[in-house]
């Protein structure tokens, strides 16, 4: 077999590729899933915490202006607002430019909170554009809310085990498996976000019941960019544990290794 070193090598050139955050944290569902032979779940969980890199601000043909925000961890949010008064491109261009040289590299709650407070100061009202800028805001520049994204592979290998459940209940744990939803709930019921080891949740029938006879192996990552990551392999209670274990701290450590 492979030396520990030399396996993290090979995982570190398969997740190498993948140029985004997100597209790693995609990549690693599917790494599990090939290193335990069992359900390999990641997901990218974005936060308040997250930092911008930079905005763009566009004019549309009919006056609405398109702003897109990028953030360090590497995601791109587009949001389209509507200002009561025309602004021309180079008005945009200077909101832009001011965020972008005042505002690169801070946290998104603490421009707001920044920008709330030039609000309360009155600057605003003398400078046309922070004035402009406080109108943008209130349309919801940088107040995005950006969905976590969830990853999960392998559900077909559970076809291969001798699982002792009906076809019935078989088709309902692929139909929960799909939703998204009831995943990010799994990962949040069962694995403590302010925990950073690796946790072991036997017997899952609070999530699903047919869910019962299944174990739930994670931990928590801030993965590249800042980007908050869980992943978590999903088997049978009779799964190989420390073969798991192992592989999920070794994608952990990958994770955290990457170049932020």
């Amino acid at each position: 077999g492979l030396s520990s070193v030399q396996a993290d090598e090979r995982l570190r050139t398969e997740l190498a590729p993948y140029g985004s955050p997100d597209e790693c944290v995609q990549q690693a569902s599917h790494l599990l899933t090939s290193l335990t032979r069992n359900v390999g779940i990641a997901a990218a969980i974005p936060a308040s915490a997250q930092m911008l890199d930079q905005i763009d601000l566009i004019r549309l043909p009919d006056g609405r202006i398109l702003m897109i925000f990028v953030t360090r961890d590497g995601l791109v949010h587009n949001q389209v607002a509507h200002l009561p008064e025309p602004v021309t491109q180079d008005e945009l261009q200077s909101i832009r430019n001011y965020v972008n040289q005042h505002f690169s590299g801070w946290r998104l709650r603490d421009i707001r909170a920044e920008l709330d407070r030039m609000v309360t100061e009155e600057r605003a009202v003398y400078d046309l554009l922070l004035k402009r800028l406080q109108l943008l805001h209130a349309q919801g520049l940088l107040s995005f809310e950006l969905p976590p994204r969830v990853y999960m592979e392998g559900a077909s290998n559970l076809l291969g085990l001798d699982l002792h459940i009906t076809r019935e209940r078989l088709r309902e744990l692929f139909r929960a498996l799909e939703e998204k939803q009831r995943l990010i709930e799994l990962l949040d019921q069962f694995l403590d976000a302010g925990e950073t080891g690796l946790q072991v949740r036997i017997g899952l029938a609070q999530a699903h019941p047919a869910l019962r006879d299944f174990a739930l192996i994670g931990m928590a990552v801030e993965g590249p960019g800042g980007l908050q990551t869980r992943l978590a392999v999903l088997g049978p209670v009779r799964m190989n544990y420390a073969r798991v274990m192992s592989a999920v701290a070794q994608m952990r450590s990958l994770l955290a290794s990457l170049p932020q």
